[in-house]
């Protein structure tokens, strides 16, 4: 996993210029993406990041709420409104906890609105959709813009275990989605909570189609622009004071950057 950490130090968004929904009191949620800078008119952006907070309202992806779902419709709206406004600029987008169901919900999916809370717990994630940028994949070269090769290929192994920190009772169901116009892959998953509930405690969402489906961590989705969907808190951990720590955000970043660069592979 030394490619992650390798990751974690040398991966800069430099240029990246990121506009936060609700302002800048959520700008904890942007502390990894280190060389990034912060903006207040969406404008001047070209990163928009949906940060956490209240659950997302049911209505917007037609159920009912269950009753530990606890919603702000008034920002659903703006956030809405937002993400809308993304689509038609082409401009890419990065949620966090509250914000990847937000973007899930936003590319027609829905959401397990209660299950147990997982806290630290490692996840696998997938090392084939990642391409590395060039410096990444050659010690014997400078940083060059130019792209390298899959992590996978980098690191001899499809998939690789990652430990996060999350706090939350709901998560992305994506399953709904409609594949004609809207691509997503999902690259974060694990399988630990004993019960995964929709409106009710009689609606199992642990199945889809008769199936297990693992419990969704990270996705990325697609329409006009590329949409990072990260439940667990990059930010919590930053700056990394552990391999185990650096390994993650070193993740995060290896995606953000495949999104931005518009390299990730579905």
């Amino acid at each position: 996993m030394s490619k992650l950490i390798e990751a974690y130090k040398s991966v800069n968004f430099s240029g990246t210029r990121i506009f936060i929904a609700g302002g800048s009191q959520y700008r904890e949620y942007a502390n990894w993406i280190t060389g990034a800078k912060i903006v207040g008119r969406f404008g001047d952006a070209n990163l928009v990041l949906f940060a956490g907070g209240e659950d997302v309202s049911p209505g917007m992806y037609g159920e009912s709420a269950h009753p530990t779902t606890s919603a702000n419709w008034r920002r659903d709206v703006e956030e809405a409104d937002l993400f809308n406004t993304c689509q038609m600029s082409g401009v890419p987008t990065l949620g966090i906890c509250r914000g990847s169901q937000f973007l899930c919900v936003s590319h027609g999916g829905k959401l397990v609105q209660h299950q147990s809370h997982p806290g630290s717990h490692k996840i696998t994630v997938d090392f084939e959709s990642i391409i590395c940028p060039g410096h990444l994949s050659d010690k014997d070269k400078a940083p060059v813009p130019n792209f390298g090769e899959k992590l996978s290929k980098i690191t001899g192994h499809e998939t690789g275990e990652i430990v996060v920190t999350s706090t939350h009772h709901q998560r992305q169901y994506p399953w709904p989605l409609d594949k004609r116009n809207t691509k997503f892959k999902v690259v974060g998953v694990c399988e630990l909570s004993p019960f995964s509930f929709g409106s009710s405690d009689k609606d199992d969402l642990s199945k889809h189609d008769g199936k297990r489906v693992p419990e969704v961590e990270i996705a990325v989705y697609r329409r006009a622009a590329n949409a990072l969907a990260i439940q667990s808190h990059p930010e919590y951990v930053f700056p990394a004071e552990n391999d185990r720590n650096k390994e993650y955000i070193g993740y995060c970043k290896l995606l953000l950057w495949s999104c931005l660069s518009d390299s990730f592979v579905f």
